[in-house]
C-alpha cells in the first residue's frame, strides 16, 4: 500500500537577513545520492541544487510576466496597416 505522506516537504523559515529551509526528501533514490558524503559534501550539495532550483524556479515565474511585456507582431505595425 502506497505511504500517503509526501515524498517530499519543506518548511522555510524567514528570518531578518536570511531564510533558512528544511527540506525533507522521501523518494527512493535522494537518500542514496547523500550517504557517500561528507558532511562538508552533503551541505555544499544541498546548497548548490537549492541555487540551481531556485534559478530555475525564479526564471520559469518570470517568463510569463516577460512574455506579456514583449509586443505582438501586430503591436508592433502602424495601425493603417491593421
Amino acid at each position: 500500500m502506497r505511504d500517503k505522506k509526501k515524498s517530499s516537504s519543506a518548511n522555510v523559515e524567514l528570518a531578518a537577513s536570511a531564510l533558512r529551509p528544511c527540506i525533507e526528501d522521501r523518494r527512493r533514490g535522494t537518500r542514496e545520492i547523500f550517504e557517500g558524503l561528507t558532511s562538508d559534501e552533503r551541505n555544499a550539495l544541498a546548497a548548490e541544487a537549492w541555487t540551481v532550483g531556485l534559478r530555475a524556479v525564479s526564471a520559469k515565474l518570470a517568463k510569463p510576466a516577460e512574455e506579456a511585456r514583449r509586443p505582438t507582431r501586430l503591436s508592433t505595425l502602424p495601425p493603417s496597416s491593421w
